[in-house]
């Protein structure tokens, strides 16, 4: 039995990633703004899920992303070693399988974001987003070196991947080091000054520096997988069949 959608072959993984995304990151912000938990234009991604009931949209929302997720890394994985089968000896088996773990850690890496919330568990947090970013960012690198060396695609198709990898790199190195200098110039003592800014808290530019940078970064990423549907296009997924143990049949 296959699994596929009419003209569309397995494209709808890819599409359905980037709308699962989207629309938990734009639900969680618009009820934490609407709710009064956040300061409205610049909060970072984990604070906008932090508290119920955002919360729980956010942790549904960032697991199903995370399983389909690595539904793409395993049929991209697929692909790639299908299409390389003709290189035999000089296949980039290891390659690929590195290429294949990044992909899956990392959408284990967004699973631990949802569900370890920034305010009360702040360093599994991190770690979760820190493994899922950087991975994502490795993983796009990664992904287009395949595209352009070994699948042999046109410029016009791994050009624009390999634009979208590098200045998603840009915005997480950018991220990353406004991120660390608000922290450090903090003033604040309120419990939530760390991830909830405000102008008099210090660090206020910093800090909307790393909001805007991280939701940057994340859109970037999305666009990122939308260019694999071309790919799943002209694919199927086929599914295992349950079939009677043999033990069963000698027994009988």
């Amino acid at each position: 039995m296959e699994v596929s959608c009419f003209y569309m072959g397995l494209s709808w993984l890819p599409i359905l990633l980037a709308l699962i995304l989207t629309s938990t990151l734009y639900i969680t912000y618009f009820l934490a703004t609407f709710n009064g938990q956040v300061v409205g234009e610049f909060a970072l991604i984990g604070t906008t899920g932090t508290r119920p009931p955002e919360s729980c949209v956010f942790a549904q929302g960032l697991n199903l992303a995370a399983f389909v997720g690595a539904i793409c890394a395993y049929i991209w994985h697929g692909i790639a070693m299908r299409r390389t089968e003709f290189m035999g000896k000089n296949q980039p088996r290891t390659y690929l399988r590195v290429l294949f773990a990044i992909g899956l850690l990392s959408s284990v890496g967004l699973s631990v974001v949802g569900n370890f919330q920034q305010d009360e568990t702040e360093t599994v947090h991190t770690v979760g987003a820190m493994t899922t970013l950087i991975g994502c960012v490795l993983y796009a690198f990664m992904l287009t070196h395949v595209c352009r060396k070994y699948l042999a695609y046109r410029y016009a198709y791994w050009a624009p991947r390999l634009c979208i990898a590098m200045a998603s790199f840009t915005f997480l190195v950018v991220f990353i080091g406004c991120y660390i200098s608000s922290r450090t110039k903090l003033t604040s003592t309120r419990r939530d000054s760390k991830f909830n800014r405000r102008p008099d808290d210090g660090g206020f530019s910093e800090f909307k520096c790393a909001s805007i940078c991280e939701w940057t970064l994340v859109f970037s990423l999305i666009a990122f997988f939308l260019t694999m549907a071309p790919e799943f296009r002209r694919y199927a997924l086929s599914l295992p069949k349950v079939v009677e143990s043999s033990l069963e049949k000698n027994e009988a």
